[in-house]
Order: C-alpha cells, then sequence, then structure tokens
C-alpha cells in the first residue's frame, strides 16, 4: 500500500469502540496525551540528511533511519521490486489475492529488508508474524492491561534533542508482574504491543520523527530472569529500525557476561547502537539527550517516576526543554511550513498537524465571514439604491397620469458611490 496516501497511519488496534482509546475520553487523561503528542515546532522541524540516512561505499550496508515520504536510493527500488515479485510468487503458490492487510504501509516492508539485510525469505517470515501476532492480539484494554501500562515496566518519558521519544524499560517490573501478581507473558506482551503502537501512531511524526531512544534498566535482574529480558527485547523488536541507540544499565556480575551473550546474538546494526552505561557514567546518555529529561536515577535532574494507577500512561513529560542550545535545528517559519503543507514545495510533509489545519480552516473562516459582511453592505446599498427608483419611477407615473409637467427628482449621486465602492 503507498505510504503517500494516509497522512497519518492508524492502527487496528486503536479502535474507539472496543475500548482501545481509552485515555481520550477521560479528561484528565486527555490532558496528559495531548502534552505528550508532537507540538507544532516539532511538525515545522525537518531531519537533516544524517538523521535520514548513512550512506555507505556499498549501498547494502547504507542504513536509513527515515522511511516514510522519502525517496528511495536505486539500491533500494530495485530490493522492493525484487521483493514484490518475489511475493507474488509466494501468492501464487499459495492461491491466495491479499497478503498484505490494507493498514500496512510500503515504508514498513522497507524496515524489514533492511533489518533482515535483504533476505525475501526471512522478511516474509517476519512480515508475516507481525501480522498475526498483531490482528490476533486485538483485544479490550482491560484494568489488568492498563496495570502494566502504569506499572512501570515500559513508558516514555520526554524526548532527545531531535525531538525523538525516550523509552524506559524497567525489566524487574515483568518478574514482579508474573512471581507476585500472578500476570502471564501474554499479557505483558499484549501491553508491550498496545504502548509500542501508540508511540508509533501518536507520538512520532511519519517522516520527520521515526525513532526512539531505548533505556533499558536491568537493576536487581537477576541471572535466571534474563531469559525474560531477551523476551521483552524480542517482543519490543517486533518494530523494526526506530531504536536509534539502546542504553543498557546496572549491568553487572555474571548477569554482565550473561546480558552481553543475548545482546551479541543482536549482530550487524542492531549490535551497534547498543550503549552499556556504567553506572558512574551515566551522563553518557546527555550526548543525545538533555538532563532535563532525565530522571534522577538516570543521572538527571527529573524526579524519579512512580508507578501507580494512571501514574505513567499516557506518557509523562517532565519538561518543554528538548534542544541543545549550541545546536541550530532546521525548524522551519510557521509561514513556511504552511507553503510547504499547500504548495508542495519544495516538498510536501507527510503528515500535517491537526493544530495548523484547525488554524489554517479559522483563517478561511475569517475570510469568508469578512467577504460576506462585505456583501451584505453592498447589498444593503443596493437595496436602497432600488428604493430611490421605485420611488422615481412612482413619482413619474403619477405625474405622466395627470398630464402635468414633471420634473425629475434629483438623485443622490452618494448611493451610487456606496454601491460601487466595494467593487475594484
Amino acid at each position: 500500500m503507498s505510504n503517500t496516501k494516509k497522512v497519518l497511519r492508524r492502527h487496528p488496534t486503536f479502535n474507539p469502540d472496543r475500548n482501545y482509546s481509552y485515555y481520550l475520553y477521560e479528561p484528565e487523561l486527555k490532558k496528559r496525551h495531548l502534552k505528550a503528542i508532537p507540538t507544532e515546532e516539532m511538525y515545522r522541524y525537518f531531519p537533516n540528511e544524517s538523521d535520514i540516512i548513512v550512506k555507505k561505499d556499498n549501498p547494502k550496508d547504507n542504513y536509513r533511519f527515515i522511511f516514510c515520504g522519502m525517496p528511495k536510493t536505486e539500491f533500494e527500488e530495485e530490493k522492493l521490486r525484487e521483493f514484490n515479485k518475489f511475493l507474488e510468487e509466494k501468492m501464487k503458490k499459495k492461491n491466495i489475492d491479499v497478503f498484505l492487510p490494507d493498514w500496512w504501509i510500503e515504508s514498513d516492508t522497507m524496515r524489514y529488508l533492511q533489518a533482515s539485510n535483504y533476505d525475501y525469505k526471512k522478511v516474509y517470515e517476519l512480515i508475516k508474524e507481525n501480522i498475526k501476532n498483531t490482528e490476533e492480539g486485538i483485544r479490550i484494554i482491560d484494568k489488568r492491561i492498563r496495570y502494566i501500562l502504569n506499572s512501570g515496566l515500559i513508558y516514555m518519558h520526554g524526548r532527545d534533542c531531535h525531538f525523538r521519544p525516550i523509552l524506559v524499560v524497567e525489566a524487574e517490573k515483568a518478574n514482579e508482574l508474573m512471581d507476585k501478581l500472578g500476570y502471564t507473558f501474554d499479557e505483558i506482551s499484549q501491553a508491550l504491543l498496545f504502548f509500542m503502537n501508540y508511540i508509533v501512531n501518536y507520538i512520532l511524526i511519519p517522516g520527520q520523527i521515526e525513532n526512539w531512544f531505548l533505556i533499558c534498566d536491568l537493576k536487581d535482574v537477576g541471572i535466571k530472569k534474563l531469559p525474560l529480558f531477551k523476551n521483552i527485547l524480542s517482543a519490543l523488536s517486533k518494530f523494526r529500525c526506530r531504536v536509534i541507540k539502546n542504553y543498557i544499565l546496572n549491568l553487572t556480575g555474571f548477569v554482565r557476561v550473561a546480558a552481553s551473550g543475548i545482546l551479541s546474538m543482536l549482530g550487524g546494526q542492531s549490535a551497534k547502537k547498543i550503549v552499556i552505561v556504567e553506572s558512574d557514567n551515566f551522563q553518557i546518555m546527555q550526548e543525545f539527550i538533555l538532563k532535563e529529561n532525565l530522571q534522577i536515577k538516570h543521572g538527571g535532574t527529573s524526579p524519579d517516576l512512580i508507578p501507580g494507577e494512571n501514574n505513567l500512561f499516557p506518557p509523562v513529560v517532565p519538561t518543554d526543554l528538548y534542544k541543545k542550545p549550541d545546536e541550530i535545528l532546521n525548524i522551519v517559519t510557521p509561514e513556511e511550513y504552511k507553503n510547504m503543507c499547500l504548495n508542495s514545495k519544495p516538498f510536501k510533509p507527510y503528515s500535517i498537524c491537526e493544530t495548523y489545519i484547525k488554524q489554517w480552516q479559522k483563517e478561511k473562516e475569517e475570510e469568508e465571514m469578512k467577504l460576506k459582511k462585505k456583501n451584505s453592505e453592498i447589498n444593503e446599498d443596493f437595496g436602497d439604491l432600488i428604493i430611490e427608483f421605485e420611488k422615481a419611477m412612482n413619482f413619474t407615473r403619477i405625474n405622466n397620469n395627470k398630464y402635468k409637467k414633471y420634473e425629475p427628482k434629483p438623485f443622490d449621486n452618494n448611493i451610487i458611490k456606496n454601491f460601487f465602492k466595494g467593487y475594484k
């Protein structure tokens, strides 16, 4: 499905009739949701070339961060054509007309191609698994799932200096949920899927902000619980080519050795994104993130979040400070953004801020009101003109009937002037 047909991707898990968007109907939660979604300034931000794609001598080694609405390289075009051909052959053999559902977009196919090193068989299986998990995973977000969303297992805490969200995973919370509260990993997977789809649908901006930072805190995670951490990483990996950096915190002793083995299995570009953060070197995360967007326990200045009912979801926004003082971002003016959206010059953003659309609609309504008022004034003057003409004609008719000499009544020229003053 072409990624240019929809302004903003809406995933099937977001079905209000099935209580997926409950936070939009609860006033206090809606306030947090509206504060967490991108601001007007974020919609006017456009990443530089290095934030879109890193190019290498071998096109196969290129690594793309931004996919939606971006022109493809010749290599990418070729690989996409080859995969589509591979897909057609698969569909013929299985005697099916449709493999990809209508909510699937082309840029996600490109993500899987890049993440799988353009192994078509692997891409096919991964996409099939993703579609199955997503469509079979549709369920009511009940109190148990909501509890997981607010347990501290996974949550968003601010954005980096390029407006990319910061996601925090506290692996020990999964142990508490399963060992002490009787939650199943299926329920945890449901919550993770819901949360990540929320981030993709509402927190990111296709074509501009498509990635996130991940902070994985392994505090109090013993060696026996590392497989659970591996399963959590596996669930998150369904969202391919989204992570900029994966910071791993509180690795100690045998856990460090075992975790290093798990992380090394990721291989390729995924392994390069991993940064093991020592307890005395938390400031390394401030290369991309202002300390105002990091909790105190992560070396920042923002108070540590306390899990509780509705405490962590929708996301907490600790500050509206994101940009580094010494860095100049490519942020266009409101007027430039409006022209880009309306005129497609030099290009049209993939998605348009709803706030801007409302603003432009208001401007249009104001212009229409001015025109309506202007026409009303013209019509009023025109009415006076008609009345005066009718009086003159009636006076003429009466005098002609009496066969008396008739002297036309002097006509007020101001009425004519007023009538035509609105026309240029």
